[in-house]
């Protein structure tokens, strides 16, 4: 039987699986050698996914996108402007400059969807920027989360063992697709997690999915805002990712980049 669309979860594909697959799809009235058939099925799938957990509890808006929010280690983390400390760096300049950039960019996504990428060492202050432009605009009424790029891997890596896990990973990718402001933390880092290349994979695939439905090819235009912090260089990025993936999710507009060379890893 073909199998054209289909996506084994993990490795757990067997001829029983397959074939109870098929049984299903032809009791719901679904040729599963129909591939626009089965992508539309997907798509109206996605679609339900999505409904479902916005409308979970009477949630509002903003806060059903934050609630599917990844921290690393699962420690909620807030940041605004005003807690920038620019003096604990030797280049006091510097770091009023990056917080500067960060704070004009944000005023302009208030008005209009923007790529942003925040690039330089760890420990410089990437992240702490990155949160206080997503809490800026959720103050505005724009729906925000952040994901940590390792604890999406953690997800995945989960979701081949636990079906309540996977859930919660369709949810999360679905989510990441429309919120209005989406914070993509140390982005590229994802490549060495827990050292499981069936994840590193998938991972990559579902951020290329998030970047092509955040930007409007046909029009070429961002629909919706990402911030991305990354301790890589870009030419670093492109031979991480497919370089499609690298032009629809980083700017290249310099303006919209936000460099943090200089500055000095301050944590304790």
């Amino acid at each position: 039987m073909a199998t054209a669309g289909l996506k084994p979860v993990g490795k757990c594909f067997d001829k029983s699986l397959l074939a109870t697959m098929a049984k299903v799809g032809k009791e719901q009235g679904i040729d599963t050698n129909n591939y626009e058939q089965m992508a539309e099925k997907a798509k109206k799938y996605r679609t339900n996914i999505h409904n479902g957990w916005l409308d979970e509890a009477g949630l509002t808006k903003l806060r059903s996108y934050y609630r599917k929010s990844l921290f690393e280690g699962g420690q909620v983390i807030h940041f605004q402007f005003n807690k920038w400390q620019p003096e604990l760096q030797e280049n006091v300049k510097k770091a009023q400059e990056v917080a500067k950039q960060a704070f004009n960019l944000a005023t302009e996504m208030e008005k209009k969807p923007l790529k942003v990428l925040l690039i330089g060492e760890p420990g410089t202050g990437k992240t702490s920027l990155a949160l206080a432009m997503m809490y800026r605009l959720r103050n505005q009424n724009q729906s925000a989360m952040f994901v940590s790029s390792t604890e999406l891997v953690s997800i995945f890596w989960k979701s081949y063992r636990y079906e309540d896990v996977r859930k919660r990973k369709d949810e999360i990718i679905e989510a990441m697709k429309t919120v209005d402001v989406l914070v993509i933390d140390d982005f590229g880092t994802e490549g060495g997690v827990n050292g499981d290349k069936e994840a590193q994979r998938d991972v990559q695939q579902a951020i290329k999915e998030v970047a092509t439905a955040r930007y409007d090819m046909d029009n070429n235009r961002v629909l919706k805002s990402t911030i991305t912090t990354t301790n890589n260089s870009i030419e670093e990025l492109q031979r991480i990712y497919n370089p499609k993936l690298i032009s629809r999710l980083v700017p290249h507009r310099v303006s919209q980049q936000i460099n943090f060379s200089g500055l000095e890893d301050v944590r304790e």
